[in-house]
């Protein structure tokens, strides 16, 4: 009986469930694009951190401060 029964059970589910599977598919990839821009968002702000601790040194040093880029600048490459 189990073994007749347990296709049909699995059968159902699977036919039931999958608008659920393509959703938990869809968040998945949305988490992963989510944490990706949050990282790349985090190595800008080092990036511009950092900057400024270059450029403060400069200034007490009598020297010019550099230009820092924008996010576009630095996402683009322009680094």
């Amino acid at each position: 009986m189990k073994q007749k029964f347990l296709p049909l059970v699995l059968l159902a589910c699977a036919v039931l469930l999958q608008g659920c599977v393509i959703a938990a598919l869809g968040a998945g990839v949305g988490a992963a694009a989510m944490y990706g821009n949050a990282v790349q968002r985090d190595a800008y702000v080092r990036y511009r951190t950092d900057m400024e601790r270059l450029n403060f040194d400069r200034e007490r040093a009598g020297m010019l401060p550099t230009s820092i880029m924008t996010y576009e600048q630095w996402d683009n490459g322009q680094r």
